[in-house]
């Protein structure tokens, strides 16, 4: 069988060389996902790699048969692995790999949404982020925790001594 029409998938397009866009936690299910894709196909290809929205997007590269007809059945299973390990994600921590859920994580840079569980969802929230005043001089960003729920907080600024 002729996987793709232009060439064999390298391992530089497999599953594996994606593994430092994503956390640590996401790392035992991605090669769960790559170890099955091997089985079915040894060669298949990664054409699009996205984590994003606190989950993760996968595509894979077609594949044709020796007369070139599309491989129907290929897309069928690997499309359930794939959704499957979507899933996954969604509820896995992407720091530790523990049961964690999408939630809401904010950053100087912006806010982004991750898959965490209650203890790194809460140590991140509790990180100090040292930054700059307008005028240049030193702050220190604490975010503190408000209540009992680990998703609930607020920033206190306070200029540095």
């Amino acid at each position: 069988m002729r996987a793709f029409p232009f060439g064999v998938g390298e391992p530089d397009q497999q599953i594996p060389a994606h593994l430092t866009e994503v956390g640590s936690g996401w790392h035992p299910l991605l090669m769960r996902l790559h170890e099955h894709l091997t089985a079915l196909a040894p060669d298949y290809r990664v054409e699009e790699f996205i984590p994003r929205l606190g989950g993760l997007r996968i595509y894979l590269a077609d594949r044709y048969d020796d007369e070139g007809e599309f491989n129907g059945t290929w897309v069928d299973v690997s499309g359930q692995l794939v959704d499957a390990a979507r899933v996954e994600a969604e509820r896995t921590c992407e720091s530790c790999g523990g049961p964690g859920r999408i939630r809401f994580h904010g950053d100087r840079r912006g806010t982004h949404l991750r898959a965490l569980c209650d203890r790194c969802h809460t140590a991140r929230l509790t990180c100090e982020d040292v930054s700059a005043l307008d005028d240049g001089t030193p702050r220190i960003v604490t975010t503190v925790l408000v209540g009992t729920e680990p998703d609930r907080g607020g920033t206190t600024e306070e200029p540095h001594p």
